[in-house]
């Protein structure tokens, strides 16, 4: 079946706008989703000597909060999908706080790496206390996966962003036992109703409906007069029943 340029062109701005929906949702649950998994791998290694070896603190043992934190977004962007433009804004808002929180928690991996793994310390040396400990460890080195929590909490914010500015332009959701609104409902108008009704009666009554619209109504008129058989009108034959007795 062939489709109307117009409707083409109109169709295609729609599908785009639902398609980046859809491809804003699967970058936000991926961003996150990142973030989540980079929080249960090792962050900070730790030498100690060859009495204990090295210690090895997940992301998780140094900042718990930014597993949290990567399941909410999770959470928040999967939603996005679902909802309409202004709640979409709101959550949009909520994704950016837990971005830049997560981000500002990565932070004190640099900042005070002892402090962030003084319960993992303690217990493969025994030994409490952070000053006790500092000289008992060597320096820490810092792995990969922390500048990988650091890249997703940063595109987080941006992801964030980018959500509030295009919500507007994409494709509203209809509910399933949402009103319909009169711009959604197709079909003729009752004046369209009633001038197909006008064309179908002047065909009925043999007459052309492509002439003036006043000729039209004066001859379904006369027809119709003459169908009723009204008394005096020159369209109409009188009928004069035969007496009983004439065969």
């Amino acid at each position: 079946m062939s489709q109307h340029p117009g409707e083409a062109d109109a169709a295609q701005p729609t599908a785009s706008r639902g398609s980046s929906r859809g491809g804003a949702v699967v970058l936000g649950l991926l961003l996150a989703g990142v973030l989540t998994l980079s929080a249960s791998q090792p962050w900070l290694d730790w030498s100690i000597g060859s009495a204990h070896g090295a210690v090895h603190v997940t992301g998780q043992q140094a900042v718990g909060a930014v597993q949290a934190y990567g399941l909410t977004v999770l959470a928040v962007t999967a939603v996005m999908g679902l909802s309409g433009v202004v709640f979409t804004r709101v959550l949009a808002v909520i994704e950016a706080a837990l971005g830049a929180t997560a981000l500002w928690s990565v932070q004190t991996v640099w900042s005070d790496p002892l402090a962030v793994s003084l319960n993992q310390l303690a217990e493969a040396t025994g030994v409490s206390g952070p000053r006790t400990l500092a000289t008992l460890v060597s320096e820490s080195s810092t792995t990969g996966w922390v500048w990988a929590a650091v890249a997703a909490a940063a595109l987080i914010v941006v992801h964030a962003v980018w959500v509030f500015v295009v919500a507007g332009r994409w494709k509203r959701t209809v509910r399933r036992f949402q009103k319909p609104t009169a711009a959604s409902v197709s079909g003729p108008s009752p004046v369209d109703a009633a001038e197909s009704a006008q064309t179908w009666d002047a065909f009925s009554v043999g007459i052309d409906p492509t002439e003036n619209d006043g000729d039209i109504d004066d001859g379904i008129d006369r027809s119709l007069r003459g169908r009723n058989g009204s008394p005096g009108d020159p369209g109409t034959l009188e009928q004069n029943p035969r007496p009983r007795g004439e065969q």
